[in-house]
């Protein structure tokens, strides 16, 4: 993910701070603008300043997709769209990593539970497995909102019929 300085002209990489590529502007003009902070430390304090906001949302489990957030922090742009995710890292617990790979794989066959994103299916996996094991209550990284219930209705339907070969 990078940063477009046009005021500098060059391309900041988000993650570590580094001035990767320099932008060329084929259309020239002949008046100059002025810009501010347009020196050669100026541009250092933003590839340092960028870094330093990449780490806090790195500690915070967050990740800038679009790099839209950092470019808008430092000013580069007026508009601050969505591109925050939540990195979620869901724990599976030791006795039941083999048997959440197991219906990982079912999940995989199954057209509606394939279309979901890759931590809901981790969600139902283990939602599964424990009650397969004979648990009820569900992970602390697992929602249970109303969409994920109807999943977990629909999933144990598909899958728990045959958990003969689970």
């Amino acid at each position: 993910m990078y940063i477009w300085d046009y005021e500098n002209g060059v391309i900041i990489n988000a993650e570590t701070g580094e001035i990767v590529e320099q932008i060329y502007d084929y259309n020239v003009q002949n008046e100059k603008k002025p810009y501010i902070g347009t020196t050669t430390f100026g541009l250092a304090s933003k590839a340092n300043k960028s870094a330093k906001i990449s780490k806090k949302l790195k500690m915070k489990g967050l990740k800038d997709e679009r790099g839209t957030y950092i470019s808008y922090k430092l000013g580069l742009s007026d508009k601050s769209v969505k591109s925050l995710k939540r990195e979620h890292e869901c724990e599976v617990p030791e006795d039941l990593k083999t048997l959440v790979s197991r219906i990982l794989k079912y999940i995989e066959m199954d057209p509606i539970l394939s279309s979901r994103t890759e931590r809901v299916k981790l969600g139902l996996a283990i939602i599964l497995a424990q009650r397969l094991k004979g648990k009820n209550e569900p992970p602390r990284c697992v929602k249970l909102n109303k969409h994920m219930r109807k999943l977990v209705v629909l999933a144990s339907k598909r899958l728990l019929a045959i958990a003969d070969d689970l």
